[in-house]
């Protein structure tokens, strides 16, 4: 899989998080535990994570032009319903499925997020 994700990476997202929430009154405190647990998690060391808009990216690669070669996740929060949104994209980004969930972390999602991406439980 390549070299330890750098915990500053994990810690960019939390700040990412926290401007939205204390800046901007955004309502994405759910996002922000999300990726604290994915940080602290068994899997942060191999998630390397990136941000778009208020999406949380979920990839195996470092770098931008790798990640197109790669199967990627977007996770977002949506506070008026209350849901995330778990987008699967394959090569070039395109996505190819997508599904609504309580929790990205619950068992079955965080399965399918994982094989996804090519990773073990």
């Amino acid at each position: 899989m390549g070299d330890p994700v750098p915990s500053d990476r994990w810690e960019d997202i939390d700040a990412f998080y926290e401007e939205l929430i204390e800046d901007h009154g955004w309502r994405q405190e759910p996002m922000r535990a999300f990726a604290s647990r994915l940080a602290s998690g068994p899997h942060g060391e191999v998630l390397v994570p990136s941000t778009s808009h208020e999406a949380l990216g979920l990839s195996t690669a470092s770098g931008f032009d790798d990640r197109l070669d790669r199967p990627m996740v977007f996770v977002l929060y949506d506070g008026h319903r209350r849901r995330f949104l778990v987008r699967y994209l394959g090569p070039d980004l395109r996505e190819l499925r997508r599904e609504s969930a309580d929790a990205p972390d619950a068992p079955e999602v965080l399965a399918r997020i994982l094989d996804w991406l090519g990773l073990p439980r």
